[in-house]
């Protein structure tokens, strides 16, 4: 998603020569979400290698990133691409994405279906909010992490599996157990973040802010490959609605 407007604000980094393509707009993490790492992993008994298209070290984001989606079906305020998961993935499968707006509320659904194997699948959102709009103060995020745990980084950036305490800002983390998340400018909008997704990541560099809902924390494959684990013929879906209101009517 190249642009996100609300009454003329412009929420989503754009893109640059300095960020394509992972760092911008807003995109569905599918058919994994986060990092595998050095892109193995063992699935069914078997070995499996993707490419390494972050920096030469790991695989992240899943392989939708840059291939096509067909608008299969739609209106005035909804549509629904689809895809059909392909080389470099070796298992098949296919997936959808339904994007549906209201006038104060934008939802997203991501359904993969796994064809005639199994196969390993996590999926996941990664908008690029500015931390300025047009008007308004800088973004201010407000996350309850009263039972939250963060899922411990270790050699490379991966995690490791181990859940600790939430440590100060800033994060480049995936979490657990995270409550309410909104996003405020104010004097211009704010934004609250509901969704259906197990984790959480929240990247939060000095340009902009992401606020991602993941199914399954970063390295799954490797980490739980059961929990991840998708039957032959059975879906993943999941759920995130973007819910806003302007300042002149914020209570």
């Amino acid at each position: 998603m190249a642009s996100w407007r609300i009454f003329g604000l412009e929420l989503m980094e754009q893109r640059s020569d300095g960020n394509h393509p992972f760092g911008w707009g807003s995109y569905a993490m599918v058919p994994w979400a986060g990092r595998i790492k050095h892109g193995r992993f063992f699935f069914g008994g078997n070995s499996f290698e993707l490419p390494r298209n972050f920096f030469g070290q790991h695989a992240i984001h899943g392989t939708t990133l840059d291939t096509e989606w067909i608008h299969l079906t739609g209106g005035v305020e909804w549509a629904m691409i689809g895809t059909r998961l392909e080389d470099p993935w070796p298992f098949g499968g296919t997936a959808t994405h339904l994007m549906h707006l209201t006038p104060n509320s934008f939802t997203q659904t991501i359904t993969i279906a796994a064809g005639s194997q199994d196969m390993p699948v996590s999926l996941g959102w990664h908008p690029w909010f500015r931390r300025q709009l047009e008007r308004g103060t800088a973004l201010e995020l407000d996350v309850e992490m009263s039972d939250a745990k963060l899922f411990l980084r270790g050699d490379e950036d991966i995690p490791t599996g181990e859940l600790v305490a939430v440590p100060p800002r800033p994060w480049d983390d995936c979490f657990v157990g995270v409550g309410r998340v909104s996003m405020n400018w104010p004097g211009a909008l704010k934004i609250d973040v509901i969704h259906d997704c197990a984790k959480m990541v929240i990247f939060d560099p000095p340009h902009a802010i992401c606020v991602e809902p993941q199914s399954h924390v970063s390295n799954s494959f490797n980490l739980d490959p059961s929990g991840s684990r998708l039957a032959a013929g059975d879906v993943i879906e999941h759920t995130v609605q973007w819910r806003w209101t302007m300042a002149s009517s914020q209570g």
